[in-house]
């Protein structure tokens, strides 16, 4: 069977996207982060005046609610659709041999998303899939383990890698729907990879189909 070694491609473009500088607007991002800000000290004064109010206390904290499901916005790519939140940062990662997705979860800390979509030559469980890239590509993992989440079945798998900038956590999960594999990719530094971590979790959880 012929595979594409996407979880070395990957893992090598986890770690130059892990070293490179962001090429945004960082006035925009503080200016977002002062609004945020705002928006708290505002819910603060709020839920002072109103602390007497059971009723009013209840549609804030309603409205609270909203706010946050508000935060995410849904992204259809391939067969499957799942949330990002708004804060995300585009990464340019030029022309690749598959579709990807890549953005900053967090620009300040680089923890980093990817979402590649590789098309299978033909049907293989998801066992069979990450053997046959293992088998292929000779990587090691510190952890690797298969579960059933929001109807799919995933992998997980955890490996440490070192670039110039020291130690990378990178963890990728991957599913296989209508014969493509998914896999999702999320890095960080060992002192700031859990910051984002739950953020991760629920991107995953999101996922459903489209057809």
């Amino acid at each position: 069977m012929k595979l594409v070694h996407s979880l070395p491609l990957l893992l090598t473009g986890l770690i130059a996207l892990s070293a490179c500088s962001a090429n945004t607007d960082t006035e925009s991002v503080d200016v977002k982060e002062e609004e945020v800000v705002e928006t708290s000290a505002s819910t603060t004064n709020t839920k002072t005046e109103t602390k007497s109010d059971t009723s009013k206390s209840d549609e804030t904290t309603e409205s609270q609610s909203e706010q946050i499901v508000n935060q995410f916005f849904d992204v259809d790519f391939g067969d499957i659709s799942f949330a990002l939140p708004e804060s995300v940062v585009p990464i340019d990662v030029g022309e690749q041999p598959l579709p990807v997705l890549a953005v900053y979860l967090n620009q300040m800390t680089r923890t980093n998303l990817n979402v590649v979509a590789e098309p299978l030559a033909e049907p293989v469980s998801l066992d069979e899939y990450i053997e046959n890239v293992i088998a292929q590509s000779g990587v090691e993992f510190v952890s690797n383990e298969t579960y059933q989440s929001n109807g799919f079945a995933w992998n997980e798998t955890i490996r440490f890698i070192e670039n110039e900038m020291g130690e990378i956590h990178l963890i990728q999960r991957t599913i296989i729907h209508n014969n493509t594999a998914y896999i999702f990719s999320y890095s960080g530094s060992p002192d700031v990879i859990e910051n984002d971590f739950e953020l991760f979790n629920y991107i995953c959880a999101s996922v459903t189909t489209i057809q």
